[in-house]
């Protein structure tokens, strides 16, 4: 498994929405040579529900101890500084593959992981031929030793394709630029063209990730027969996640796969692992300084080899049919497991039919038994999660699992824009299932409470440590440096803050003259704001008049806006009771309710209605 430890430093995009949490995504970074202090300590139980084989952390120095099938993990004492992700990588002992199902019970319903991992060959004809296009990041975070490990990978990516093959290379940073406007045969010459335009590539600007998206989004479809797979090679700094994510997910076309490879110490793995689900490809994250060689071969028997392609899954049995996630199921790759988490809250036995499309065309089809008796599970314990019954047992964990991928579906659904109802699924689920989520925390107290001599409380910004590999200077590039290059600038050194041009402002807010029509604040009204008294509704309605709305649109929206130490943590529009329809009217209506600053004192849930008359 791999989990983020340091929190990696953002760009923000010159286009699209604005970052309103900025100041929360890029806290104050310390210069080199000086550590925070904040160490770590992490304790990790691996229990597969059979023997482990080799354990190893290719980020960190760790220890081991078995107990029969059950190796516990904790870090070396030496390795405990937060400036890198924690990767734990452990091998299921045994040549042959299996398929393998864990069940579990307890008063919220049965759940189950189902991993299918087929012990399959393909020849050499019977791969499907491909139009590869690499999309690179070369952003400033990218300087050093991460984009010399990036133009490694680039290399060997290159000379590893199939013959049938073709491909073309994406650059981006604030601009995007290619190789070639159209594929070029897998030949001899134009890998040497490929290696020739790689070894001049250069690390500046800003990640202007939505603009390698789109030229990738753009390419002309793959012809018949074969297959346009995207792999995008990238550390992921970015600060507008949601709006990426939502574009792949209009514009990806059928039959096509988006692959996202992570390189650094402390990679965005959030927007990488999304971007490889709603691309329905696959995600792989490699340390610059880890050997390149494995990584390669195992990212290339993935996308080169799938095994099972267009997976249906169907289920046959008692009672109501399961909660399956996800709901559009990956390919199957020779190299790994196809995992699925499902829910059946009554419990009822079955089955479960997977169907697919194998190489050539030919049929592939598994039957996977079902049972929340515990006969049913490969491995049984008391489940712990929930207060236990008589008839609960199994891997408390399946439960979880299951709940992550609920809580991940239901967030999928919100890259285009947070909605009430979608929100409260995410919400309920977590806290049925003890997780932790966009709108869920865990609580940590601490016994002791530093306060002001008047006993007032305040905010201090705690610098942390650059992760490992990123140079300073790539973040760093000048005292001066403008804000208008798109970089990682918003970022602050903890030799003191940046200074930010007046101009800045307006072009991190979304406005633009070709978006956006003349003010038409009048035709803004606000109808009713739970929770404010007359005077903050009369400020709210002021600072409302300078919002610039499409003309030929008109209609109500209900919000909600939960205020948190001052300002407006998170703008839910209600869809259930809104009228109005037009989406860029919708999105202005939120950067402006994101950046409102709430009337001192006030905190909590503001439900608010806004009505946009017709223009005259």
């Amino acid at each position: 498994r791999e989990g983020d430890s340091q929190l990696p430093p953002n760009s923000r995009e010159g286009q699209g929405g604005v970052n309103t949490d900025a100041d929360r995504i890029n806290p104050p970074v310390l210069p080199p040579g000086t550590i925070s202090g904040h160490n770590i300590a992490v304790s990790v139980e691996i229990d597969a529900g059979m023997a482990i084989g080799d354990v190893r952390s290719t980020s960190h120095q760790i220890t081991t101890d078995r107990s029969g099938n059950i190796v516990r993990v904790q870090l070396a004492n030496s390795d405990t500084i937060p400036n890198k992700d924690l990767i734990l990588r452990y091998r299921v002992a045994g040549e042959n593959t299996r398929a393998t199902i864990l069940t579990q019970s307890d008063k919220r319903g049965g759940h189950f992981a189902t991993y299918l991992i087929p012990a399959l060959n393909y020849k050499t004809n019977e791969i499907v031929p491909k139009d590869v296009v690499f999309l690179m990041d070369t952003s400033g975070s990218q300087q050093g030793e991460p984009l010399a490990k990036s133009k490694e990978l680039m290399r060997r990516f290159i000379q590893g394709l199939n013959p049938n093959d073709t491909f073309t290379i994406i650059d981006f940073a604030n601009t995007a630029k290619a190789l070639s406007t159209t594929p070029l045969a897998n030949t001899a010459e134009n890998r040497q063209r490929a290696i020739n335009y790689i070894d001049k590539l250069q690390a500046n600007g800003g990640t202007e990730l939505l603009n390698g998206i789109q030229a990738v989004m753009n390419f002309p479809a793959a012809a018949r027969g074969r297959l346009r797979s995207m792999v995008l090679i990238t550390d992921g700094y970015i600060g507008n996640e949601n709006e990426v994510l939502a574009l792949v997910q209009r514009s990806l076309k059928p039959g096509n796969r988006l692959y996202s490879f992570g390189v650094g110490s402390s990679v965005n793995r959030f927007l990488l692992n999304r971007l490889a689900e709603v691309g329905r490809g696959t995600s792989q994250v490699i340390r610059q300084d880890e050997p390149s060689a494995s990584a390669v071969e195992k990212f290339f028997a993935q996308i080169n080899n799938p095994v099972v392609t267009n997976i249906q899954i169907s289920w046959e049995g008692m009672g109501e049919k399961p909660e399956i996630y996800p709901i559009a199921a990956p390919d199957l790759f020779a190299s790994g497991p196809l995992v699925l988490f499902g829910k059946k809250t009554d419990r009822a036995p079955g089955q479960l039919r997977i169907r697919g499309t194998l190489a050539g065309g030919t049929a592939y089809e598994q039957i996977l038994p079902v049972n929340f008796a515990q006969s049913g599970s490969s491995r049984q314990r008391e489940s712990t999660s929930v207060s236990a019954t008589a008839t609960d047992f199994g891997n408390p964990a399946v439960a979880q699992l299951w709940g992550r991928s609920r809580i991940k579906d239901l967030m999928n659904q919100m890259f285009g824009g947070e909605t009430k109802s979608l929100v409260e699924a995410v919400t309920n689920t977590a806290l049925t299932y003890r997780l932790l989520s966009e709108y869920t925390a865990f609580v940590a107290v601490s016994e002791e409470v530093r306060v002001e001599p008047d006993g007032s409380r305040r905010i201090v910004q705690v610098p942390v440590e650059l992760p490992q590999g990123v140079r300073y200077e790539g973040i760093f590039e000048s005292e001066g440096a403008e804000a208008t290059r798109g970089g990682i600038s918003s970022l602050t050194s903890a030799r003191g803050p940046a200074p930010v041009p007046a101009s800045a402002g307006a072009r991190q807010a979304g406005y633009s003259p070709l978006q956006l029509q003349k003010p038409l604040a009048s035709r803004l009204q606000v109808v009713s704001a739970e929770g404010l008294d007359a005077g903050a509704i009369a400020a709210l309605t002021q600072y409302l008049q300078s919002v610039n709305l499409p003309t030929g649109v008109s209609g109500e929206t209900v919000w909600e806006l939960s205020v948190q130490d001052g300002r407006v943590a998170r703008v839910a529009i209600d869809t259930q009771t809104s009228t109005l329809q037009a989406t860029d009217a919708v999105e202005t209506l939120k950067r402006a309710l994101s950046s409102w600053q709430p009337p001192a004192g006030f905190k909590g849930t503001l439900r608010l209605k806004l009505r946009i008359t017709v223009d005259r």
